[in-house]
Order: C-alpha cells, then structure tokens, then sequence
C-alpha cells in the first residue's frame, strides 16, 4: 500500500506501508541469516535466541536485515501502483519500524518533467534548408588523403631537414637521472609535427644518419605527467635515419591498388558519389537537430539535475567507446585538454541539458499525435541495422536478444514526431555551407557527435 505527493522540482514522495505481519516475517529471516555473528553469555556462538541477542544488542539489532528484505519488493510495487518512472536513485527515510508494527517509509526521488506541446507551437516553425554540395576541392581532397595513406618511406642520405620522417633512439634524463616514458628505441618521427616537447624536434634538423646530440628542452607548465612539468630534461638522441614520403600518382594504377575501379576517373566519381550521400545524411541531420531545437526553444521546461547528469554519462560514454574504437585514450584525451574529469564533465552540460529538453518535448509531441510503432517496424529497425553493419544470422539473433523493444519502439516515435515537426515547417533559403571543416574525422570530431 502506497501514498504518493507530488513535491517541487518534478520530485515524487512515496509513503510506502509494509504490513506488520511481513515485516514480522522479515525480521525471523533476518534472526536465521545474521544470529549466528552474535555472542550472548551463556550461549555458545550463534546459539542464542533471538530474544536474548535482541535484549543484549537492542530491539532493533535486525531491523536494518528486515528491512533490506522489505523494502525494494515493496516499493517497485507501489511505483507501479502509481505508474511512475524515477530518474535518480530515492531518497529513503523510515517513518515507523518495531516488532508488531506496521513498516512505513518514505522514497523521494525525481521524475521527468510533464510537458505539455500544442499543436501551434510545434507546427509552422522556421527552419533554414540544408543544402550540401560536393565540390571539386573537396574529391581532390579525398584522393589526396587516400595518396597519404598509400605513401611509402625512402631513406635519403642527406641531414634532416623539417617534414622528413626519422628514426631514432633517445634517452632522456632530468639532474642526471632518468624518469619514466623518457627513453625509447627505434621511434619514429615527422620532423615539425609537435608530437614531442617543444624545441625538441627543431633541434634535430641538420643531423645525418648515424649522429648522436643532446637535446635540452622544458616540460610544459601544464604538461600531462604533473612529476615533469616545468622541468629542464636532456635527451641524449641518436638519429638511425632519415626517410622522405613518396606518395604515389593519382592515376589509373593507383585506382586499380586502393579500390574495385579500373580508372582514376571512374574512382573520383564513387567517391564524389559517396561524399554526397554523406552530405545529404549530415544535413538531414543538422536539420533535424535545428528542428527539434526551434521547439524546445518556445517550451519551458524544469528539468531534474539527474536527468542531465544520466545523459552526461550516457554522453561520455558514447565518447569512450567511439575513441576506444579509434584507438585513442579518452583519459589522454581529457588530460591533453587540460582537464579533469569534473570539468570534462561540466563541458557537456549545456549540451546534456539540450538533448534532455528536446527529448522531453519530442515525447510530448509523440503523445498529443498518438504516434505509434508497430512490431512490424521495430522488426524492420533491426533488419536494416543488420544489413548496414553486415551481420551474419547468428549475429542478427544476438542483437534481436539484446534488443529492448520497448525502448526502441520509444525511440522510433521520437523519429516520427521529428517527421511531423519537419513536415510541418516552413523551409527558408539556405546559406552556404563550407564541407571543407568535415572531411575528416578527428578525435574532436568524435567528442561532438558522442551523444548520437
């Protein structure tokens, strides 16, 4: 039996009573789990009766047992009772406990704000088209990039000069002696490329093959490894050699080598072809997004902290995996920034806050629609998440398992209150967008789309 209060700031209050003759049960469960730790003079260990291990430890020495055993049975059922969905874990205060007595207790806890859309607010919004347009520029970029990739090495017999790729040993030290992550063997190098400290690689330009030199450089006030910064280290650096990148000829052999085509003509079309698909995906994209945010702009909303710190985790999590996939270290990540974790998370809040706004409001317009999801396309969600990432069967089966369809069929309907508010919307001419800035991927690309 259950009582609920609706307090400030969407919270929720449960008055939840377990009847006395359950808790009594609970409490003999928890005598037979936990009597047997208590000693009682007069009694060997574990022995005692109940009654005397309550009288020599106090009354209460098994309520806390009693009550683990109590209290979640008692309140999911009181939250389905009431039909309500909690975003944090609950606050839990007792009200009443004792032998004989009925167990009451309070659980306060957030929930997700009611929003409530109209018809009006929702319809009829502005939204500036997305148009993407694949350039020349933009191909030859392309090609350029799949050249790098292709690139082959050649050592020259000549001094180092800036852009070469070296290898070499360094051992480093700081007052004679040498610290962690400061000597390596055979490491590779692009002279100019600020991999390594400031002024480290500067000072190699002009050696040969086979040259040894102390490099002297300053660790970083704001290095990563907090031992190191701001102090002086010298490298004793040889240098075992000197390569220049050859790329090879974008011409019809080089088509042949990187792709299934016969001539660098026919290749720079699938790929303009594939960059445009691209372009059209990521503007329906930024569309959607600028929809969604055009009307959670004209909906006030007071939305529990909880909520947006769940979507930060989800967030970063979505991050982590996305980099792990990419091999990068998201704690290298994060230290490269100049950060901790707390402020790393304080960079996603406005975000966070963003996402949960437009997902409440997208909700609401799912309910003031009645938009529903059928079997028939959740199943079809499924199959065509299979098909893009090339599952076999017995792949799509571990999926279909792992899939909670109440939540996709949530989020389905989401997709199509985007779809409503976009066929609605009154399209203006579009502006220009430069493509250039979204050619390649980088890890800071990766950190703004971790919440997709």
């Amino acid at each position: 039996m259950a009582q609920h209060e609706r307090l400030e700031n969407n919270e929720i209050r449960l008055t939840v009573t377990v009847p006395a003759e359950t808790f009594t049960e609970a409490l003999t469960k928890a005598y037979i789990k936990e009597g047997k730790r208590y000693s009682v003079p007069g009694f060997r260990k574990g022995k005692a009766p109940r009654r005397m291990i309550e009288k020599a430890y106090g009354e209460g020495v098994f309520y806390e047992g009693a009550f683990d055993q109590c209290y979640y049975p008692a309140y999911a059922a009181a939250l389905k009772e009431h039909n309500l969905e909690p975003v944090d874990t609950p606050k839990i205060d007792i009200v009443q406990i004792g032998h004989d007595k009925d167990l009451i207790f309070t659980a306060t806890f957030p929930v997700a704000p009611e929003v409530e859309v109209a018809p009006e607010v929702y319809k009829g919004i502005e939204l500036e088209k997305r148009e993407y347009t694949v350039t020349d520029e933009q191909v030859n970029a392309a090609v350029a990039r799949e050249q790098e990739k292709n690139a082959r090495f050649v050592d020259v017999d000549r001094p180092v000069e800036k852009g070469d790729h070296i290898v070499l040993d360094y051992a480093g030290t700081i007052d004679g002696v040498a610290f962690d992550g400061g000597t390596a063997e055979d490491a590779e190098l692009e002279i100019g490329s600020g991999t390594f400290i400031p002024g480290f690689e500067d000072q190699l330009i002009g050696l040969s093959a086979g040259e040894e030199k102390d490099v002297v450089v300053t660790f970083p006030e704001n290095y990563h490894a907090a031992e190191l910064s701001g102090k002086e280290a010298v490298f004793r650096c040889k240098v075992k050699q000197v390569r220049v990148k050859e790329l090879p000829e974008a011409d019809d052999e080089f088509a042949k080598d990187v792709s299934e085509f016969d001539t660098i003509a026919e290749y720079r079309e699938d790929l303009r072809k594939k960059m445009q698909e691209d372009a059209e995906r990521r503007a329906r994209n930024a569309l959607e997004n600028d929809a969604v945010a055009a009307v959670a702009n004209k909906v006030e909303v007071d939305i529990p902290e909880a909520m947006v710190e769940r979507q930060i985790d989800e967030m970063i999590y979505n991050l982590y995996n996305q980099m792990a996939r990419q091999g990068f270290s998201l704690d290298m990540y994060i230290k490269a920034m100049g950060m901790d974790m707390a402020k790393f998370r304080e960079s996603y809040r406005e975000a966070a806050r963003a996402r949960v706004k437009g997902d409440l409001v997208l909700r609401a317009i799912v309910k003031a629609e009645n938009i529903e999801v059928s079997d028939e396309e959740v199943e079809k969600e499924i199959a065509d998440y299979a098909k893009t990432m090339n599952l076999q069967p017995d792949q799509i089966d571990e999926i279909v398992k792992g899939v909670n369809k109440e939540e996709l069929k949530a989020d389905l309907a989401m997709r199509k209150a985007v779809d409503v508010i976009l066929a609605n919307a009154v399209m203006v001419d579009p502006k220009p967008v430069d493509l250039s800035k979204e050619e390649s991927k980088t890890a800071e690309d990766t950190r703004d789309e971790a919440g997709e």
